[in-house]
């Protein structure tokens, strides 16, 4: 439980300890909480995932129930029109002194024409007939199908519910999270007023160890990535570096919205969908569908990197749990919509730990 975690960094501690030894307490517990925030934010992007995939899922079985409506309308129609042509017929006769089959017999003038009007009473009777089982058993056909349709909207909107649940409850956690973690910045700014000297060399310090990390990060392989798709060289095209201008306009303009497609607000795959959009090129609207398209370039190539391709991460690096997409800048950095909270921003690619590879559509 994050009631666990200390919720505030005592400013008065013993004489004996000294503020070098207050920072280092306060940056490795900023530390911890940073990296239970981004586990978080894995974890709703994962969340919010699985419900769009389900939202998208009950939307595409509406429009099958619409279509399906609309089908069984017109068997309905066509139904109620051969009725009436029955109905029509039978006021016909009867209009006509109840012809009888007597009144066949007697009409006619001869035997040929007697077996003649005998055969066409049979098969307007037999046509008839046929005609009404043709259309009630397309109107029963359509309407199991309309059932069965129905059932399955209520089967996907019932996953949906847990999805949003479970959206819910993480989103929860992450504020949560979040407010923990700016309590200890804001504990971490009040001691680095009290020794500015300390703080700079412990930067240093930090600054080069993040930049040997990243160093490791970029000569490393792609083994420990799972699930990852086959690569073939020969498949890579052109990449779209047109997507990127297109991409930088929204830079710390336009804020992350969970399901956002448009300017006003983007997530992580509404953003790069509408970017290639732009430039007449469609892609699916998950970042998990998104995925599997185009050419794949495996994480340890990131040689191969042209701006414009996109960049997936998956939760314990494995492939197959992907949560978010980003458009590759050049120079090692990414565009995206990071998080709630956050606007569209640029970062390196060598700050994430979980990328599993990239698709070039």
């Amino acid at each position: 439980m994050l009631s666990t975690f200390i919720l505030a960094l005592p400013l008065t501690q013993a004489q004996a300890t000294s503020t070098k030894s207050k920072i280092y307490t306060a940056k490795t517990q900023a530390k911890d909480a940073r990296e239970k925030l981004d586990e978080l934010s894995t974890k709703l992007e994962l969340a919010t995932e699985d419900y769009e995939e389900a939202e998208q899922a009950v939307k595409s079985t509406e429009a099958d129930i619409f279509d399906i409506n609309i089908k069984l309308k017109k068997a309905q129609q066509k139904l109620d029109n051969a009725q009436q042509q029955l109905n029509d017929r039978a006021a016909s006769i009867y209009r006509q002194d109840s012809l009888s089959i007597v009144d066949v017999v007697l009409g006619a003038d001869n035997f040929t024409d007697l077996v003649t009007r005998l055969d066409l009473m049979q098969r307007l009777s037999q046509q008839d007939n046929e005609l009404l089982i043709s259309v009630r058993s397309a109107k029963a056909e359509i309407s199991a199908a309309k059932t069965d349709l129905e059932q399955k909207r209520l089967d996907q909107a019932d996953a949906q519910k847990k999805f949003a649940q479970k959206k819910n409850e993480a989103e929860s956690l992450y504020a949560e999270q979040a407010a923990y973690l700016q309590s200890l910045n804001s504990t971490i700014k009040k001691l680095i007023e009290q020794e500015r000297k300390e703080i700079a060399e412990q930067q240093e310090r930090e600054a080069k160890a993040a930049a040997a990390a990243a160093s490791n990060s970029s000569s490393g392989g792609s083994g420990n990535v799972s699930g990852a798709r086959d690569f073939d060289a020969s498949a890579l095209g052109g990449a779209h570096s047109e997507v990127v201008s297109i991409a930088m306009k929204f830079v710390g303009k336009t804020p992350y919205v969970w399901g956002g497609t448009s300017p006003s607000g983007f997530d992580c795959s509404g953003l790069t969908q509408y970017c290639y959009a732009k430039i007449g090129i469609s892609i699916p609207r998950t970042s998990r569908s998104q995925y599997t398209i185009g050419a794949f370039i495996p994480a340890n190539r990131t040689d191969l990197l042209q701006p414009g391709d996109l960049l997936f991460f998956g939760y314990g690096r494995s492939a197959s749990r992907i949560h978010h997409v980003a458009i590759y800048a050049g120079g090692g950095k990414m565009i995206h919509a990071p998080q709630t909270g956050m606007k569209v921003s640029v970062t390196y690619l060598s700050g994430r730990s979980d990328y599993v590879g990239a698709v070039r559509p």
